[in-house]
């Protein structure tokens, strides 16, 4: 999912001072060594600089962990922030809200954020949780509006689920082949293109996108997981074996 790339990225708002800290906590965080940068802001609970904290708060969404991120993002939010760093945390907050079953608050944060600060991550956050709360038209509506303001894989891979939702297979087939020649190891991009190669009997295309998706990053926020795509794997090498 596009997000889970673009909003697990730590911003910095503050000056931290401190290479021995950037190096433990940040630099892992940043080449994608998530479960090592965790380890990181875990043993260092008592630093509480913004930056930190809220690139910690990030990775508790990442691994699943709403309540523990809500409520990073709701301390943050009690303090003074830039503008920037304001809206991100509320997105943030908006999406453990949404996870924790809190839908509608969740698009009303969204929704404000996005009327003040409009960015790929706040059009593709607000995109994807209409998608997923059947909110299909405004969802449609929405990622063509954030496609015209910034051509990016992550509204591109929104528009594919979207379209696929709807029922046109071919518009969201071409989504996600846009996608994934911006960025190659997008998830659900690689999932659903294996499920829709699977459906039209192209069972070694399906296979390679599905084997594809293994291998890419799986967060708590992206539609597809390991084991739905182990499953349809399965599936495909069953098919396979049985039309050899």
């Amino acid at each position: 999912m596009w997000w889970a790339s673009a909003s697990t990225r730590p911003w910095i708002g503050d000056k931290m001072g401190d290479f021995a800290a950037w190096r433990t906590y940040f630099g892992p965080h940043r080449k994608g060594q998530y479960e090592a940068a965790m380890a990181g802001y875990t043993s260092a609970g008592a630093f509480d600089a913004p930056t930190p904290r809220a690139a910690y708060g990030v990775l508790l969404l990442r691994f699943g962990r709403f309540d523990e991120a809500l409520a990073v993002f709701d301390d943050l939010l009690k303090r003074p922030m830039k503008h920037q760093a304001r809206s991100l945390a509320r997105i943030n907050r908006a999406l453990c809200r949404w996870k924790l079953g809190h839908g509608d608050e969740a698009l009303d944060e969204l929704r404000e954020v996005l009327s003040s600060y409009r960015t790929i991550i706040s059009y593709g956050c607000l995109g994807f949780v209409l998608l997923k709360m059947g909110q299909l038209d405004e969802a449609l509506r929405l990622s063509l509006e954030g496609l015209d303001f910034a051509h990016d894989e992550a509204i591109l891979d929104n528009l594919g689920q979207i379209s696929l939702a709807m029922g046109d297979v071919e518009a969201a087939r071409k989504y996600f082949e846009e996608a994934l020649d911006r960025k190659e190891n997008m998830v659900d991009a690689h999932y659903l293109l294996g499920t829709i190669a699977m459906g039209e009997g192209a069972l070694d295309e399906a296979e390679r996108h599905l084997n594809r998706a293994m291998e890419c990053p799986i967060t708590a926020l992206t539609t597809a997981n390991h084991e739905l795509i182990a499953a349809a794997l399965a599936d495909c090498v069953q098919c396979k074996s049985m039309v050899q």
